[in-house]
């Protein structure tokens, strides 16, 4: 099984992975509309942001090991760990709005870059 430094690394490997592939969607919408500035990658940002807060979320436990599930809770580990639940509402109002300002400036950056190397 995964450690937990073996499950971090190969997560955040996962998550760089994940943040190119969506880079060449993002490029590839900013080309076929032809919009390639800082609004339009803000604009997708925000997009991608709303459906990860509202459509993968609430799923991700049922892929995930770790995550608590609404209908069953953690269980119990030798640790003490975080176990993440399906709503980001469970962390705070603070954490939807920072992961919405967070994909607004990621699709920003890449629709500023975009635009210079054209």
């Amino acid at each position: 099984m995964f450690t937990a430094d073996r499950a971090r690394v190969l997560g955040s490997l996962a998550h760089l992975l994940a943040g190119w592939v969506f880079a060449f969607f993002y490029a590839a919408i900013v080309e076929s509309l032809g919009l390639a500035n800082v609004w339009m990658g803000a604009g997708l940002g925000l997009l991608h942001g709303l459906v990860v807060l509202v459509a993968v979320m609430p799923v991700l436990p049922n892929f995930h090991p770790r995550m608590a599930t609404e209908h069953q809770g953690p269980e119990p580990t030798p640790a003490p760990s975080n176990h993440p639940a399906a709503s980001p509402l469970t962390y705070g109002r603070q954490t939807c709005a920072i992961a919405l300002f967070a994909q607004g400036v990621y699709g920003a950056i890449l629709g500023a870059f975009y635009r210079l190397a054209m």
